[in-house]
C-alpha cells in the first residue's frame, strides 16, 4: 500500500514540472531569437563582446569627466568624535567607570569642547563611523567610549 503523502508530494512535483516547462518556454520564446545570432555568426559574437566592452568604458568615463555625481559613503559632517577605552580585560566595571570619569574631566577643560557623554561597559549610540568599526559590539566590562562633541 502507497503512503497517501507521497502521492501528494508526487503530485506537487509533478505541477512544478510543469510550470517550468511552460516558463522555459516561454523564456525561449523571446531569447533565442534574440541570442541566436550571436552564437551562430562568429562576426556578431565579436561586436557583441566589443560593444559590451566599449559600453564598459564609456559608462566608467562618466565618472572620470564628472557628468554623473558618485556618493560612496554618506555625509558625516558632525563635529564630533570618539574615545574608547579598552581597559586590561578582566577590569571591573567600576574600576573602568572610574577611569573614564577621570578622562572625561580632563577633556572637559579642553576650550573647545562642548559636551561629552561616557558609555561604560555598554555601546554608545550607533553612528556612522561606529556602524563602519562596529562599535555597538563593545559591552565588556572593561571597555568605555567618551562621545565628544566640539
Amino acid at each position: 500500500m502507497v503512503n497517501p503523502t507521497y502521492i501528494a508530494k508526487l503530485a506537487a512535483l509533478q505541477k512544478a514540472e510543469q510550470r517550468e516547462q511552460k516558463t522555459q518556454k516561454a523564456v525561449g520564446r523571446y531569447y533565442t531569437p534574440v541570442i541566436s545570432p550571436f552564437i551562430r555568426s562568429r562576426l556578431f559574437g565579436w561586436l557583441l563582446i566589443l560593444g559590451i566592452i566599449v559600453a564598459f568604458f564609456l559608462s566608467t568615463s562618466m565618472l572620470y569627466n564628472k557628468a554623473v555625481t558618485v556618493k560612496m559613503l554618506p555625509f558625516d559632517n558632525k563635529p564630533e568624535f570618539n574615545v574608547l577605552i579598552n581597559m586590561p580585560e578582566g577590569t571591573a566595571l567600576l574600576a573602568t567607570a572610574n577611569f573614564t570619569r577621570q578622562l572625561a574631566q580632563t577633556l572637559q577643560q579642553i576650550p573647545e569642547v562642548t559636551s561629552l557623554q561616557t558609555y561604560v561597559g555598554t555601546a554608545s549610540p550607533f553612528n556612522f563611523n561606529g556602524m563602519v568599526r562596529h562599535y555597538y559590539l563593545r559591552q565588556q566590562p572593561w571597555q568605555a567610549d567618551i562621545q565628544v562633541c566640539c
